[in-house]
């Protein structure tokens, strides 16, 4: 399970909230940006949370030597567009 925030006005600009549970003995997540950077996220209970740069665009994970990629997906345009009040 994967949830994502890119508008939310705690958030600073540019940046986006990655929140997830994966399965017991997943030490980690990678998020992956459109651009091929890589962030090291450690899981913790089976939960994690990041708050990354860009546009965030996969999720990869791996236990017993296979690995999962979860595509996360919304429009350019929210993550750069939100509006501030």
């Amino acid at each position: 399970m994967i949830a994502f925030d890119v508008c939310s006005s705690g958030l600073p600009p540019g940046h986006i909230r990655v929140s997830g549970l994966v399965l017991d003995g997943v030490d980690n997540v990678t998020l992956k940006d459109v651009e091929g950077k890589e962030t090291l996220v450690p899981v913790q209970e089976n939960g994690f949370t990041a708050l990354a740069t860009g546009h965030v665009a996969e999720m990869e994970w791996a236990k017993e030597g296979v690995v999962h990629k979860v595509p996360i997906t919304y429009s350019e345009s929210i993550a750069n567009s939100c509006v501030s009040n």
